[in-house]
């Protein structure tokens, strides 16, 4: 299912890769802290309060928040009109995928 070229993995596939790529002494307060069910929007939270520990790209949030965002939008609003779903689908999902895709590198 997609949402104008958003497809809805998108935010599944990066709550899978961010919690993986976590250090481990966050991922432990996190399942602590939303035990052990931290949505993408928890975790986006907590690498940005804690973005220098994690190591990720300084720019990585806003755009996985654009994706967040408009998942969010689609669930409680339904379908979203182009111009709702536009900047979900045309700016994040090449970083989103980059960074989803390097963690497969990694792990390969």
């Amino acid at each position: 299912m997609a949402v104008y070229g958003l497809r809805c993995d998108v935010p599944l596939v990066l709550e899978e890769a961010i919690k993986q790529k976590l250090p481990s002494s966050l991922t432990r307060q996190i399942r602590t802290r939303y035990r052990n069910t931290a949505t993408l929007g928890n975790l986006l939270h907590e690498v940005n309060n804690n973005l220098q520990m994690t190591g990720f790209d300084a720019d990585f949030p806003r755009v996985a928040n654009l994706v967040n965002d408009t998942g969010r939008k689609a669930v409680h609003q339904g379908l979203l009109s182009e111009d709702e779903a536009d900047p979900a689908c045309k700016t994040p999902v090449r970083p989103c995928n980059s960074f989803c895709e390097h963690d497969a590198i990694s792990a390969a």
